[in-house]
């Protein structure tokens, strides 16, 4: 998930004070961001549930065509949009939402840009990891895993796919020619984004002068970094690069396996002292809070505050229209899907540490409710995982928290 306006504003005099909201499915994103989510196919934003296929056409055509004018039109006039499913389920259950957090940053717009200014790339679905939470639809990697993992929730294989240079080059030029006066974002993920070698080597015949005007952010497992990825993330007029690490040690073993925390940590170092050397450097943690990466939320946040990093709570997305399924993988990764006795010991944990605002949020995610089937099959799922990665959540559960599943699970 972007968490895009949590960290800069597009400044604009297009854009008004929210004073009165026209209503409850409005939304900005579609006045101003657009994501390319293949060669040929864009979605509003990254939590989107529904594709556009645009063939042919540039995005720059397509930006202003008529299916787009439809969608701004029923945003303002109040219509509800399959493609906005998630951001209303979340609403209605409690949870913040995307639309809710576009709202707060960009306030009230009702004219669309000439072309996006805040500009999302997924770039590709090459990772070299399989996180917990994740599928093959983010990652390559997750393929490995098909045939087992569809025993408690379906998924298919995903073939290899890298936005093409040509269309990259395409992009970023009317990007750049676009709005020229205006601040402007560009977001990379995947995959892992600094797998992404078609959009660096396009990345690489941008001079820096160029790009002073654009503000550069993506989100990286931490896993890889070479001299490629720094020399051209000094480029931009800011670079905020946001690292997506759910716990330290046998805790983000598991959640991003095959991840091993030593190298990852020696990753996050090279980060800071690039910051410290470079002042458009920004970086900051992402950490999605799952069922498994919460009993190490207490060692993540020490870590981080040890080590000086702005770090950022994210809610694992649960699949909502699969919650009526007997079964759902996505309902299991939901910190909700964890025994009641854990859960009090965390938020113990957590009220030690004096961070309000991540109590809150954990609090909210622990009291959602999930199908009976989530809670009576979770030890079911994790020996599964077990099985054929050779990780066990259940010896981290007693590890940390003296917590055993032969005690609850009968």
């Amino acid at each position: 998930m972007s968490a895009l306006w949590k960290c800069k504003k597009i400044k604009t005099k297009k854009i008004y004070a929210p004073d009165s909201i026209p209503n409850k499915k409005y939304c900005p994103i579609p006045f101003f961001s657009a994501e390319i989510f293949s060669n040929k196919v864009v979605k509003l934003c990254c939590v989107s549930n529904t594709i556009l296929e645009t063939s042919d056409i540039e995005l720059k055509d397509f930006w202003m065509s008529n299916i787009m004018s439809d969608i701004r039109k029923k945003m303002l006039s109040g219509t509800a949009l399959d493609h906005c499913k998630t951001c209303y389920a979340k609403e209605a259950s409690g949870t913040k939402s995307m639309r809710q957090y576009s709202i707060d940053d960009m306030g009230y717009i009702n004219t669309p840009f000439s072309f996006p200014t805040h500009l999302q790339l997924k770039v590709s679905n090459i990772c070299n990891l399989k996180c917990i939470m994740c599928s093959s639809t983010y990652s390559t990697k997750w393929n490995e895993d098909i045939n087992w993992i569809t025993g408690m929730h379906y998924m298919e294989k995903n073939k290899t796919y890298q936005l093409e240079k040509n269309k990259l080059k395409a992009l970023i030029d009317d990007f750049l020619l676009h709005n020229p006066l205006q601040n402007k974002i560009l977001e990379l993920y995947g995959g892992e984004s600094m797998l992404a070698k078609n959009f660096w080597n396009v990345l690489e015949q941008y001079p820096k002068k160029q790009l002073q005007q654009i503000i550069f952010t993506t989100h990286t497992n931490a896993t890889i970094l070479n001299r490629q990825h720094l020399q051209n993330i000094v480029k931009f007029k800011e670079s905020i690069i946001q690292l997506s690490i759910d716990g330290i040690d046998d805790v983000f073993e598991y959640v991003r396996f095959p991840g091993k925390w030593a190298l990852t940590h020696k990753i996050i170092q090279k980060y800071l002292n690039y910051q410290k050397n470079f002042s458009n450097i920004k970086i900051n943690i992402t950490f999605t809070l799952t069922s498994f990466s919460a009993i190490g939320l207490t060692n993540f946040i020490a870590y981080c505050r040890y080590h000086k990093i702005l770090y950022h709570i994210n809610v694992a997305d649960i699949a909502y229209d699969k919650q009526e399924a007997e079964i759902s993988r996505d309902a299991y990764t939901h910190p909700a899907a964890l025994p009641v006795i854990l859960k009090n010991k965390i938020l113990a944990d957590l009220e030690q540490l004096k961070d309000k605002n991540t109590l809150e949020i954990v609090r909210l995610a622990f009291s959602q409710t999930l199908n009976d089937n989530t809670y009576k099959n979770f030890p079911k799922f994790c020996a599964l995982i077990k099985k054929h990665r050779k990780v066990d959540f259940e010896s981290l559960c007693s590890k940390y928290y003296g917590v055993k599943f032969e005690q609850i699970y009968t």
